[in-house]
């Protein structure tokens, strides 16, 4: 069965390189972390405890300068009105505003990610098939199985958000479709790897928190936000934790010699641009070298990686 990944793999590499799309010519120079074997790589507590205080830091840059600007103002008029105790009332109130809508912002995260990318929540028990591959996962990595959620789009794909009870694995209708039950255990190894590291908190609070941003950027920004490098590192870690890494490799493979997304396509949606980097797959409509070179995350360089071992 490792064979035949490998090879279906490998064909449709070919097949894709066939159609006229360019391949990637620059070598590749990984990260620090990612400078030697895959496998064994285990999620230390200060990786965790760095996407935590990363999200914390997207709250603190998204609130912080209007806080300082509230307070600095409402300071000097209450100062200026009644003194001293005013002022510092007034710089109090706005603290506990900024704190409140910052615990706000956190509390709805998640359903706010979910709803932006149209995700319908499914029981166990209408998807069986990814319920029984999932449940004996996560016994091996030490997580509770997360909900499960489905976007109704033929391209494969799938991300993670949130942690603990909020944990939930999106998948697309395609995904479930397009892959043998391999390369369906590769894709939910590397999202389970994410929900180990917490980036599925940071991911959700990045998502929420560009909202506020102007739309032009805000892929950049998101990718910034979420970590450059994470989708990288969630594929050390999930082709440590199965048995046929190879697996997730083909996945990539098949995701990568897709068709483009249909107008209809959520992939091809304003929404997918504002989430983009939250997805096994995240250079769907952008397969050009330009766009991948240089860029760790990009799906064709994580492939080369993967197809290396």
């Amino acid at each position: 069965m490792a064979q035949r990944s490998k090879q279906r793999s490998r064909g449709r590499r070919t097949n894709d390189r066939s159609r006229g799309r360019p391949t990637i010519e620059a070598p590749i120079v990984l990260p620090p972390s990612a400078s030697t074997s895959l496998f064994g790589f285990e999620v230390s507590p200060e990786e965790i405890a760095a996407n935590e205080r990363a999200s914390k830091m997207l709250l603190v840059r998204l609130l912080g300068p209007i806080a300082l600007l509230l307070g600095v103002v409402l300071g000097i008029v209450g100062y200026a009105a009644l003194g001293i105790p005013l002022a510092l009332l007034l710089v109090a109130l706005v603290i506990g505003l900024t704190l409140a809508f910052g615990k706000s912002l956190n509390n709805t995260a998640v359903p706010y990610t979910l709803k932006l990318i149209g995700a319908t929540k499914v029981d166990a028990s209408e998807e069986p098939r990814l319920a029984n591959l999932v449940n004996s996962m996560v016994a091996t990595v030490g997580l509770s199985a997360p909900s499960f959620a489905i976007i109704d789009d033929a391209l494969p794909n799938a991300c993670s958000v949130g942690s603990g009870a909020e944990a939930t694995l999106v998948v697309t209708r395609g995904l479930l479709t397009e892959l043998d039950l391999i390369e369906l255990e590769g894709v939910i190894a590397h999202e389970l790897a994410h929900l180990r590291r917490g980036d599925g908190d940071r991911a959700a609070l990045a998502v929420r928190c560009l909202a506020f941003r102007p739309g032009s950027r805000r892929s950049e920004a998101l990718h910034r936000g979420v970590g450059i490098g994470r989708e990288l590192r969630a594929d050390q870690i999930g082709a440590a934790s199965v048995r046929y890494p190879r697996g997730m490799a083909s996945a990539m493979a098949i995701c990568e010699s897709g068709a483009q997304p249909q107008p209809s396509s959520f992939f091809a949606s304003p929404a997918f641009l504002s989430t983009r980097w939250l997805w096994f797959d995240p250079m769907v409509g952008e397969r050009s070298a330009e766009a991948a070179c240089g860029n760790h995350d990009a799906t064709s360089l994580r492939l080369a990686v993967l197809e290396e071992w």
